[in-house]
């Protein structure tokens, strides 16, 4: 997933994870990010919510292995009523997109 972020002119660094502490998976752009890889849109809006609040990540990447229509509407659910910044992508296309 950083390879992809990267391609794209995103500068990403990966952080040590610290066991038993609650922390971010990488500094993306500067700013805290979590990583999350997911196959479908049923768990898009509780994995932004836990990576904000819990892992404090100011911002979240996702990588997705299908494009759909229930995925748009879950990644716009995450900007429009819970003001979370997402980067997005799906395996058979390679470019970023962002709800923001």
């Amino acid at each position: 997933m950083c390879v992809n972020y990267a391609k794209a002119g995103n500068r990403i660094e990966m952080l040590d994870e610290i066991p038993r502490k609650a922390s971010s998976d990488v500094l993306f752009n500067g700013v805290f990010g979590e990583l999350k890889k997911l196959s479908s849109h049923n768990n898009i809006v509780k994995e932004a919510k836990n990576a904000i609040y819990k892992k404090n990540a100011k911002v979240v990447l996702f990588e997705f292995t299908e494009e759909t229509e229930a995925i748009y509407l879950e990644i716009n659910k995450l900007q429009v009523r819970f003001g979370i910044k997402a980067y997005y992508y799906f395996t058979n296309i390679g470019r970023i997109f962002k709800n923001f």
